[in-house]
């Protein structure tokens, strides 16, 4: 189940929903019931088949119902809603120690989203991926990583006067005044700690009408 969410990028629901039908094991190809009770094919990583198959043949309760993850508790039958999708992710990120802001299974569409963009994937790709219908729901999974940007940093020119080709933007640009002064005061720093100090306020900075 967890390899579903992490590695495809399956919504809850669509975990619950899932039914043996809809595993092509020929094809290696799995159907999925998506928003708007629209079909998507995907094909199935082979970790991702051969945990299905596993659980399938013993961690699967004997049942008359169709869907590939049943309850353990009785009565065996399928989820009917995804939030006890949601319940069994919370309580397996607790279990690994793993402490995020937001719980639940949309950590693990997150999370590949950001993976997939690292491994230079586009957004056109990773939307495919998620099946979004809309490029702006995909940016807001595609999270930048500030530690792979940590890597690319230059040793700042502590020699060189930054005010010169800084300050003067601020007539034209009001919203950088705040950033300017904050660097004036790491010229002495490398550039690694004046990224960390630029990451808190990376998303706010938008808000200005003039950049």
């Amino acid at each position: 189940m967890l390899l579903l969410l992490a590695r495809l990028g399956l919504r809850a629901n669509e975990v619950a929903t899932l039914a043996l039908e809809d595993i092509d094991w020929h094809s290696g190809l799995l159907t999925v019931r998506g928003k708007g009770r629209q079909l998507a094919v995907m094909p199935f990583l082979s970790e991702v088949g051969i945990a299905l198959a596993d659980y399938l043949q013993h961690g699967r309760w004997t049942t008359d119902s169709r869907r590939v993850f049943i309850r353990s508790l009785a009565p065996h039958r399928g989820f009917t809603s995804s939030s006890s999708i949601s319940m069994i992710a919370v309580s397996a990120l607790e279990r690994a120690g793993v402490d995020v802001p937001r719980k639940g299974t949309h950590i693990f569409r997150d999370s590949l989203a950001t993976q997939l963009l690292g491994a230079g994937a586009s957004l056109t790709e990773i939307g495919q991926v998620l099946r979004h219908q809309n490029h702006d729901t995909t940016r807001l999974y595609a999270k930048v990583d500030i530690n792979a940007l940590r890597k690319l940093g230059l040793p700042w020119p502590g020699d060189t006067p930054v005010g010169p080709y800084i300050l003067p933007m601020c007539a034209a640009l009001p919203g950088i005044c705040a950033i300017a002064s904050r660097v004036q005061r790491f010229l002495q720093q490398d550039s690694s700690r004046v990224l960390d100090e630029f990451a808190p306020t990376a998303t706010p900075i938008r808000k200005y009408k003039h950049c």
